[in-house]
This record gives structure tokens, sequence and C-alpha cells, in this order.
């Protein structure tokens, strides 16, 4: 498999034969998307993350974070089966590198009222990913 191709899926599962080992959250793979001395976060990363302590920035709902330090934009996502733009500017997904099972995977999801610090999702949806400094 090639680490710049987009595989699609079948149904709802990733058609690749890389499955879940293409990140990992101790080791930087050729799968790893982020540069060289960052990586895709492990699970876990995010949470503390809370409606108490997660604000938005902007009044356009561009993306929210911890106060004034961490930025997280609100990107939306990419659909399974129409590749349409979804929740772009009003939520915000981003991919961990640690999956539960070869089916799903953990985000990061936050939209207007709603924090979810390890969500988990079809790891045929196209979520972004925000790398982190190693």
């Amino acid at each position: 498999s090639k680490p710049s191709t987009y595989y699609g899926t079948t149904g709802d599962i990733i058609t690749t034969p890389a499955g879940a080992s293409w990140w990992n959250p101790s080791t930087k793979t050729l799968y790893d998307p982020c540069p060289a001395g960052y990586r895709v976060p492990p699970s876990g990363t995010y949470n503390l993350l809370s409606l108490n302590n997660f604000f938005w920035f902007g009044s356009g709902l561009t993306g929210g974070g911890i106060g004034n330090s961490y930025f997280i934009p609100a990107s939306g996502w990419r659909g399974t089966s129409d590749g349409q733009l979804y929740g772009v500017g009003d939520h915000g997904i981003n991919w961990m590198s640690s999956p539960p099972n070869a089916t799903n995977g953990y985000i990061i999801y936050f939209y207007p009222g709603y924090v979810g610090p390890a969500d988990i999702r079809l790891r045929s949806y196209g979520f972004p990913v925000r790398c982190i400094s190693e």
C-alpha cells in the first residue's frame, strides 16, 4: 500500500492492507501523516477537555481549544459514502493514533454544547489529523 493514496471504503471498511497499524502511538511509521518531530496524538491526549475548560474562538465558531494556548479548527469531516464536506466551521473532529479495533478509531469531537475527548467513529470517515510535537 502507498501512504499518499486514499484507499476509500467498501461500505464502512477501509480498503487497505495496512489496517489498524497505519499510525502507531509509540513509533513513527511510514503511514504517519505528520512531519518529522510530530505525530498523530494517541488516545487519551484530550481526556482533560470538557465543557468546563473548552472555549470557542471567534463569533463564527471557527474552532475551539483550551484558553488561548491550544487551538483545534472546526474543519468538519468528509462523509463516508458521498465524499461531501459536513460541519465546516461548527464541528471539530481529529483522529488519534490508537484505534480500538480495525473498523473504528478514536477521535476528539466537539461542536457547540458538546466536547467528546475520546469518541469512537468508523475509520472510513475522512477526518483531519492535528499533529502534536513528539
